[in-house]
């Protein structure tokens, strides 16, 4: 590049165009989306907007400031007040794959009540980083923001069409590193990598390389079991078929006692693992959405009676 700012046409709209708002995750596919959108708008009238979990990667604020700087505009950045766990306690719920009480709270309620607070008498469209190999998450996302009659476009769905790896790149031909988590291997740089979407090998990755980090997750899980009395878990165990609840500091005794028990030549536990999911779709409404939902959480919540030795191991 030759320059470390991008360049962009001031003049490419009036003052009269909707106000464009990008949703800003922190994250490689979102700079992108939003570089996109101001090279083709200019700055004026286009916002960037970033909702904090308080659940974030330290070298995310890192990554806000560079986007800050090449872009030329500031990220607008604000909280619910809440991270994710105080959410589930509030909810009575835990969130999981299929049901994300976080993300509904703490983006896109959040991100809603903002939007019509800022912009009640202007037209709005909405940006997401979405990518055009996803359709099934754009249709979703698209379905979920234009119920408010907001319009919404995916810059990742525009041509030139991009593979992950090419979001690497951009980033680095400005001059900035990309957010570290995507070093460590997670998928995205969302909640410091500890999300309930996300399966057991995001989990056994978190345990490898942020293990303080895991155990505060492990003991907010055994909190929130205590407080609702119920044997649940962000994870599952199926083997043999069955499917359970799993805990987080169950699969970390499992973890490190393939550590210390596995013998010479064999794989590590978590090399075995499959790719059972990873995070996240925060801006999208969750996987099973209506009144599919509300009948979910209604069986999910009636949950199994708390039993006190369930606390200390699930078999």
């Amino acid at each position: 590049m030759a320059s470390d700012q991008l360049s962009v046409d001031f003049n490419a709209e009036s003052q009269a165009s909707p106000a464009r708002v990008v949703m800003v995750s922190g994250g490689l596919a979102s700079f992108e989306a939003a570089r996109r959108v101001v090279e083709r708008y200019g700055r004026t009238g286009v916002h960037l907007w970033f909702a904090d979990t308080l659940m974030e990667d330290e070298d995310l604020y890192r990554f806000l400031d560079d986007i800050e700087r090449i872009l030329g505009m500031p990220v607008q950045r604000m909280t619910e007040g809440r991270n994710p766990w105080q959410v589930f306690e509030d909810e009575r719920f835990l969130g999981n794959s299929r049901v994300d009480p976080c993300s509904k709270k703490l983006k896109r309620e959040f991100l809603r009540r903002r939007l019509r607070s800022k912009f009640h008498n202007q037209a709005v469209i909405i940006y997401l980083g979405l990518e055009w190999m996803e359709p099934h998450r754009v249709a979703t996302a698209q379905r979920y923001w234009e119920q408010d009659n907001y319009e919404v476009d995916f810059p990742l769905c525009w041509e030139p069409f991009l593979f992950p790896q090419d979001y690497t790149s951009i980033v680095r031909q400005y001059g900035i590193e990309p957010p570290r988590l995507y070093a460590y291997g997670f998928p995205h740089n969302n909640c410091g990598g500890g999300c309930v979407k996300a399966g057991l090998k995001q989990w056994a990755l978190l345990w490898r390389t942020f293990p303080d980090r895991y155990r505060w997750h492990e003991e907010q899980e055994q909190k929130l079991r205590r407080l609702l009395r119920k044997n649940i878990a962000i994870l599952e165990d199926r083997r043999g078929g069955k499917r359970r609840p799993m805990t987080l500091r169950l699969f970390r005794w499992r973890l490190e006692n393939d550590e210390k028990q596995r013998g010479e030549g064999k794989k590590r536990l978590y090399e075995t693992l499959p790719d059972d999911g990873w995070a996240c779709s925060c801006f999208s409404s969750a996987t099973v959405g209506g009144a599919d939902q509300e009948q979910f959480l209604l069986q999910t919540t009636s949950g199994e009676p708390f039993n006190s030795l369930t606390a200390v191991a699930v078999t």
